[in-house]
């Protein structure tokens, strides 16, 4: 297990929806997962509860959404692990932009659309919510939520895409303009272990909180 002040966390991508199969933008949508992304997530969780395969999960925190809530409930059971289902997890509002395929955002919405997919950092789709201030939010409320878990623990986060991306990006120290490629060019689970005076558990230094400053 590692130092025993050391805390095992797996980031866990959603099951796919119809709308994440078809290159839609979802945002705040609340959509169940698809056949084909029910498949993919047991398959996902299978390997995941393999004996010997991955830490114990005491606690799986998931996002609001129906699909994560599936997600979540699927590998629950599957290691008998306690789900707590938490509001503040929920994806960022994209207002007009949801339900356009993404490769009509730059048609559409032109510059904003573009740098939406290249470099999110301070876009705020049309009645939508600023990414900065979301990936502020949502920062915050990973770290709230680590501090509960016990030392020598291990815990899950069941998180839509860009919310996974955007946490991936702090867990990896990484600038936010990599948040699609934590999302597309990584396994839809990943383990990391977090020592008790970890920076990535300081609200004051995350590396959301450095990309959205330097923006």
């Amino acid at each position: 297990m590692g130092k025993v002040d050391s805390k095992k966390l797996l980031v866990l991508r959603s099951g796919e929806t119809e709308w994440d199969a078809a290159g839609r933008v979802q945002g705040r949508v609340d959509l169940p997962i698809c056949p084909t992304g029910a498949s993919r997530v047991r398959a996902d969780i299978a390997a995941l509860s393999a004996p010997g395969a991955s830490p114990a999960l005491a606690t799986i925190f998931s996002a609001p959404d129906e699909a994560s809530r599936e997600t979540a409930r699927l590998l629950a059971e599957a290691v008998g692990a306690r789900l707590v289902v938490v509001p503040e997890l929920r994806d960022v509002g994209l207002g007009l932009w949801e339900g356009l395929l993404y490769e009509d955002l730059e048609r559409r919405f032109c510059r904003a659309g573009r740098l939406f997919l290249e470099d999110p950092r301070g876009i705020t789709a049309p009645d939508g919510e600023a990414l900065a201030d979301y990936a502020q939010r949502l920062d915050k409320s990973i770290f709230k939520l680590l501090r509960k878990v016990k030392p020598a623990t291990a815990a899950a986060f069941v998180l839509r895409p860009i919310a996974l991306g955007l946490v991936r990006c702090t867990l990896n120290q990484a600038d936010v303009r990599e948040m699609w490629g934590m999302v597309t060019d990584r396994p839809p689970a990943e383990w990391y272990e977090l020592s008790k005076n970890d920076p990535r558990l300081s609200t004051g230094s995350s590396g959301l909180r450095r990309a959205h400053a330097a923006a």
